[in-house]
């Protein structure tokens, strides 16, 4: 695993949100003489510069960026270690990486974005009961940890799941291929994720006149930015599929997710502005930002799989998608 946490995006609605934010830029000569070489004023350059920092830090939609990062960081540990064609009486152990995606646009500058992405990877072990007399019962869990840096903030991401499957109706066999039956699982997720930066940060900018001319800018970021966000789930799902000469297994399903997953920001960065092709400072600016919000508590999603089975090896391929989020498992266990 190359990083925990890639970035945040905003996507859905906040409830109960809060924000405030404020940015100041203040230019020097050299920053009066950029405003000339771009046939600005300076007032006109300094309203510029403020529209790119409130694009760059969205701090007009704080609440719904926070809703969005909690939202992708729960289903970054949706399903991760669940056995959706588990064979009777197997224990199993293995490893799952998951990427999830959100759906809309990324916070960040083009050098330094945080793009809608959280990988993770989970340590699993799970358990039918069918050795012990009791065939329709498993149980799963599944937990990980990672803190790494990422364009220099630090991401770090603990996940943690148990889960417990029960099959409704038998699997049924037809030749070689045979109908799973249909599972009910449910069970606890919880994620914890982080970005956070505590010293110099250079985010990357453009500011430009009505002609399109423009110049590059840097804006040397010093002071702190720190999201947080919680994630406890509490899925409730049905499958089914098909195995074929119980060597390959294909199977689908959906359910609610039942979630609480409030998140904050906290950002106080200040620094100065150079431009970037020469470091010639022009300027300072200041950015402020706090915020609170969480997505909504009830939610729907809808997965989809295939299982490889060979002797005591299962690889698996699966995805989820929800209204503002997407990601793919890929895994392996060691089944008994």
């Amino acid at each position: 695993m190359r990083a925990a946490i890639v970035g945040f995006v905003i996507a859905g609605y906040a409830a109960g949100a809060r924000a405030d934010s404020t940015v100041t830029v203040q230019l020097n000569q050299n920053g009066a003489q950029l405003a000339s070489y771009l046939n600005l004023s300076v007032p006109d350059l300094i309203t510029n510069a403020e529209t790119q920092f409130n694009t760059l830090f969205q701090t007009a939609q704080i609440p719904a960026l926070l809703s969005a990062f909690a939202s992708t960081s729960a289903i970054a540990d949706h399903g991760l270690g669940v056995d959706y064609a588990v064979l009777p009486g197997e224990l199993m152990v293995g490893v799952v990486a998951n990427g999830a995606l959100a759906t809309d646009a990324s916070f960040g500058s083009s050098s330094h974005e945080l793009g809608g992405i959280v990988f993770n990877l989970a340590i699993m072990a799970g358990a039918n009961f069918g050795r012990w007399g009791h065939p329709r019962w498993s149980v799963f869990a599944n937990g990980y940890y990672e803190s790494e840096s990422y364009h220099g903030l630090d991401g770090h991401l603990a996940t943690g799941g148990v889960h417990v499957q029960y099959k409704i109706l038998p699997e049924q066999r037809h030749g070689a291929i045979s109908w799973l039956g249909l599972d009910a699982t449910t069970g606890f997720e919880y994620a914890y994720s982080t970005i956070g930066k505590a010293d110099t940060l250079p985010i990357k900018f453009k500011v430009y006149n009505p002609a399109g001319d423009s110049e590059h800018l840097t804006f040397e970021a010093t002071g702190t930015l720190n999201v947080v966000a919680k994630a406890s789930t509490v899925p409730i799902e049905v499958t089914t599929g098909l195995r074929l000469w119980n060597h390959l297994a294909l199977y689908a399903g959906g359910g609610l997710d039942i979630t609480v997953a409030p998140a904050t920001i906290d950002v106080a960065l200040a620094g100065d502005i150079d431009i970037t092709s020469n470091m010639q400072n022009v300027g300072t600016a200041q950015v402020t930002a706090s915020g609170s919000a969480s997505p909504g508590v009830v939610t729907v999603h809808a997965l989809a799989g295939l299982q490889l089975n060979v002797p005591y090896v299962h690889f698996y391929v699966q995805g989820v998608i929800s209204p503002a989020d997407e990601s793919v498992d890929v895994g392996l266990r060691l089944a008994f």
